[in-house]
């Protein structure tokens, strides 16, 4: 398996409240850093995230640049389950994984980062090895529904019966809109970040955006599933990719 990259140092460490008790952000959260007295607040990107970011999860962090004013001084970038799987809940993380195992091999010539087209703003946009343009998107995939199979979306609803991630589902309306209506290779590319999955499906807890799901392959957008796996150390290792 190919290391894609590696994190700068990790402090590992106990969440005790999200959101902090000093800073009611739910992008917050009070983090004690093992051998430390005092908790840290630490940016969580993820949110909850099912309970790997929620108190007494067991998290991962990187120390930030010092910067007057700062809120936080660690982000929190891996959680451990309790199993003792190391998984990647810091959403930004799926982008620099697409950006080190995709964008810079032989497969794409050129490409550029957070592109506005139609009504969203795409990760990447680009020119492949065979001269074809191409608009990709990144979507995160920390959690499995069941033993080795993972899934996305998850997350709260405003009120029932709406999607899960009307953001993401705008995503796939706009790349279903490009893959009919150009020459362009529109993508939607899942990073599943954790080492004991290998399979991927569209939630089914989501009708709306399964159903969008399956007509975005029937339309030609290419799904794209992208999975690796997470050291303690913040190595990040290529296990496969492949078309869904």
């Amino acid at each position: 398996m190919q290391c894609l990259f590696k994190l700068d140092t990790l402090y590992r460490g106990l969440v005790v409240k999200r959101p902090s008790k000093t800073c009611k952000s739910p992008y917050v959260a009070d983090v004690l850093i093992d051998g430390h007295d005092e908790s840290i607040m630490a940016h969580a990107g993820a949110l909850g995230c099912n309970g790997l970011c929620d108190a007494s999860a067991i998290v991962l962090m990187t120390k930030l640049p010092e910067k007057k004013g700062a809120v936080c001084t660690y982000r929190i970038e891996l959680a451990e389950t309790t199993s003792g799987e190391i998984v990647g809940i810091n959403p930004k993380l799926a982008e620099k994984i697409v950006e080190m195992g995709i964008m810079k091999s032989d497969s794409v010539k050129t490409y550029k980062r957070e592109k506005t087209i139609l009504n969203s703003r795409f990760d990447f946009v680009g020119i492949d090895s065979t001269d074809r343009h191409f608009v990709l998107e990144v979507k995160t995939v920390p959690l499995c529904v069941e033993e080795g199979v993972a899934f996305f979306p998850h997350g709260y609803r405003k009120k029932k019966g709406d999607p899960v991630s009307p953001r993401a589902l705008k995503h796939l309306n706009d790349l279903i809109e490009i893959s009919q209506g150009s020459d362009a290779e529109a993508i939607m590319c899942y990073v599943i970040q954790r080492g004991d999955a290998d399979q991927f499906i569209p939630s089914d807890t989501d009708s709306i955006y399964k159903a969008k799901f399956y007509e975005a392959k029937e339309k030609n957008v290419t799904i794209k599933t992208v999975f690796v796996r997470w050291e303690r150390d913040g190595s990040c290792f290529s296990q496969k990719i492949h078309n869904f």
